[in-house]
């Protein structure tokens, strides 16, 4: 697992789905953002349901307890192995 800290602009830009996934999760619906990352920029989406639950057993977590920062999840982390489709 590798942690990157995101820029002030990155945070930013990623505002609009922060808010999303606090307003989901403050309802109830369990939110995630995912990124596919490459060397000249990410794309970022707000998941859910059965895909916010792959994400999180994919990291080694549990889709139904709430991880709230990137120093928490790595803490948590568990030796996972990689899954293939």
């Amino acid at each position: 697992m590798l942690k990157l800290d995101l820029t002030a602009g990155q945070k930013l830009a990623l505002s609009g789905l922060f808010a999303e996934v606090e307003d989901g999760n403050s309802r109830g619906i369990g939110s995630a953002i995912v990124a596919q990352v490459w060397p000249d920029g990410m794309v970022c989406k707000r998941v859910y349901g059965k895909a916010g639950a792959a994400l999180a057993k994919a990291l080694g977590g549990t889709w139904k307890k709430s991880i709230s920062s990137a120093e928490e999840r790595v803490a948590k982390s568990v030796k996972t192995p990689e899954v293939a489709p």
